[in-house]
């Protein structure tokens, strides 16, 4: 089997932190209004804002981003004899990651629409993006959830048995998996989340120049 380039792998790996920035860039774009909470008022102006739908747009795209990322160290840990795990640590990623764009596509096009009617009179409104959020929503986002917290503990059991990435970089991407996934209405847990993507991203990248500088 012909495995890509490592300069392919890395570009790919570059995904992660980047992705990292991206919604970190998101997050304080929208002052981390999501639901609606007891500023109803702040919620309709922040959410009708252009500066939201922009967020929101970013914050997509940090999402789907990490997919080429997590491919490429599906690839890279392949070549390592864990490639098992390393292949159901991806699946579990992917479909975790892409889970969550439905409810994220809600929060995009509905929040806005819903928060200029709250503004022009139509006060029950917001309780109706609660509603789709805390429902049929909350049962894909669960799902998700456990998909990709699952996928990045198996990616850190394939860092963890391959031996040739410390396993440092494996729990914070657990960790990140974890926080991200459960700690939805924390700021400063979703802050961490991404940071803890930002500095495995970087490790893994820096793991697989090294390892290639050191084979030549």
């Amino acid at each position: 089997m012909q495995y890509p380039s490592t300069k392919r792998l890395i570009f790919c790996l570059w995904t992660l932190p980047i992705s990292g920035i991206f919604a970190l860039i998101a997050l304080f774009l929208r002052k981390f209004f999501v639901l609606p909470g007891a500023d109803l008022v702040g919620w309709a102006q922040m959410v009708a804002s252009d500066s939201y739908r922009i967020a929101q747009y970013i914050y997509i795209l940090a999402y789907v981003l990490p997919f080429f990322g997590f491919w490429a160290l599906y690839i890279y840990l392949s070549q390592h004899k864990v490639e098992t795990l390393a292949f159901w640590g991806l699946m579990g990623a992917l479909l975790g990651t892409g889970l969550p764009l439905t409810t994220l596509g809600v929060f995009t096009y509905t929040s806005p629409a819903l928060a200029n009617l709250y503004l022009h009179g139509e006060t029950y409104l917001p309780q109706v993006i609660t509603d789709i959020a805390m429902g049929s929503s909350l049962v894909v986002g669960i799902s998700g959830a456990i998909l990709y917290v699952g996928g990045c503990f198996l990616f850190g059991l394939a860092l963890w048995k391959s031996k040739v990435i410390s396993k440092l970089p494996g729990v914070f991407l657990f960790l990140h998996a974890l926080l991200i996934s459960f700690g939805f209405g924390s700021p400063a847990m979703l802050v961490l989340s991404w940071l803890l993507l930002i500095i495995c991203g970087m490790w893994f990248i820096s793991s697989v120049q090294k390892a290639s500088v050191s084979s030549k």
